[in-house]
């Protein structure tokens, strides 16, 4: 039964992003060894923290069954092996839904990491058939797709084929229609590709059914880096992780020698740093929540920690 039945979801303009590991933080609340993560309703225990900082929305990194099939202790989440599936250490499918309805009434989004870049090799659908050559749902790595990176994970998902797109939009839906989260942070996009000649493959091909199904109003930021536009104005992706920001930032506070000019460009202008994807035009964001401004995510320190602690950065200075 969804208590929050009169939530609002923050427009973009207006989002603050909070990412967390659910084990992690809701564990380390708890005083729980990670060997025994944190769990959904541990966490919807805390949003009354999150709502204090103004915080109004929370980037949970990936809650589906990662590792082997079943509980498997403490892990990002990006070794995952179903896209349907829950991880049974942080709670069931009920618990999710109370922590989701918990965010909803503090007037918290809450954004799913997701990885469609590949599966693990304990997931039941490269299980049924280990052969990227006859299992539908992956590829051989070369060849590479249009717009994808050659830098490969575990099993590489095949975007360019109708299996494994009803595959991705049918778990995107889950999640709206079930569990009603607000949107998603596309993991490792630059793995994935896409094609302005074929929109229905590729990144273009769900995403494209998910914006128009939705209306627009789903949150789909994307990991694309190098950053890319262009991706941003061809697909139904509605932001991209800003990274010349955090960038122009940091140079800025341990050189002291980036120009107005780039600031100006990079960070009141929307601007990003070149693109390899094709074509890479335009290359400025379109409106102001295009680019998600991060500032700190697991794959980077947090920025006053990094300079104030390896490149000899006052703290001080860090902090302003």
């Amino acid at each position: 039964m969804w208590q929050s039945t009169d939530y609002l979801r923050p427009p973009l303009n207006r989002l603050v992003l909070y990412e967390l590991n659910i084990g992690e933080f809701a564990g380390g609340y708890y005083g729980k060894a990670s060997s025994n993560p944190g769990t959904f309703l541990e966490l919807a225990s805390l949003m009354g923290h999150f709502d204090s900082l103004g915080v109004n929305g929370i980037e949970v990194m990936p809650v589906n069954d990662y590792g082997a099939i079943g509980r498997s202790g403490h892990s990002w989440g990006y070794d995952i092996n179903s896209y349907f599936a829950l991880e049974p250490g942080y709670g069931s499918p009920k618990d999710f839904k109370a922590l989701v309805d918990s965010a909803h009434k503090h007037g918290i989004a809450v954004v799913v990491d997701v990885v469609f870049n590949h599966l693990n090799e304990t997931s039941a659908l490269w299980e049924m058939q280990p052969d990227e050559a006859a299992n539908p749902y992956f590829k051989t790595l070369p060849p590479y797709n249009y717009n994808e990176d050659a830098w490969a994970f575990f099993k590489d998902m095949d975007h360019w084929n109708q299996q494994t797109q009803e595959l991705v939009y049918s778990s995107l839906k889950m999640f709206i229609d079930d569990y009603r989260v607000d949107g998603f942070r596309h993991d490792y996009t630059q793995g994935i590709g896409w094609t302005t000649s074929d929109t229905t493959v590729g990144i273009l091909g769900w995403a494209n059914k998910i914006h128009n199904e939705y209306g627009g109003q789903i949150y789909q930021i994307a990991e694309h880096l190098p950053e890319s536009p262009a991706l941003i104005y061809y697909s139904g992706i509605t932001s991209g992780w800003h990274d010349s920001f955090r960038d122009e930032v940091f140079d800025e506070a341990r050189f002291q020698n980036r120009t107005m000019i780039n600031m100006e460009n990079l960070v009141l202008g929307l601007g990003a740093y070149g693109s390899n994807d094709t074509p890479s035009s335009p290359s400025i964001y379109g409106s102001r929540i295009e680019p998600v401004n991060a500032t700190v995510n697991h794959d980077e320190q947090s920025l006053i920690y990094e300079m104030n602690t390896f490149q000899s950065v006052p703290l001080a200075t860090a902090v302003q």
